[in-house]
């Protein structure tokens, strides 16, 4: 049986898709390097919402890979 995906992540998933597609097309579109700036931001803010919320989620399948890896602040 398979476990359903958080639907909070699930629409994150969906809103990194469309990042890495504006980032793609910019760089394809061969666009000045204020255009590629802001795609690759977005991008990172994307990522960042999904690392908040896989920590904080309590039904999301990942918590456990996330809580128990290495502390990442120098603590």
């Amino acid at each position: 049986m398979t476990e359903l995906m958080c639907p909070s992540l699930h629409r994150l998933g969906l809103l990194l898709r469309n990042a890495y597609r504006l980032r793609d097309d910019s760089i394809a579109g061969k666009k000045d390097g204020k255009v590629l700036a802001q795609a690759e931001r977005n991008l990172l803010r994307v990522h960042v919402l999904i690392f908040r919320h896989r920590l904080s989620c309590p039904y999301c399948k990942f918590n456990d890979s996330l809580r128990a890896g290495p502390d990442n602040r120098g603590n």
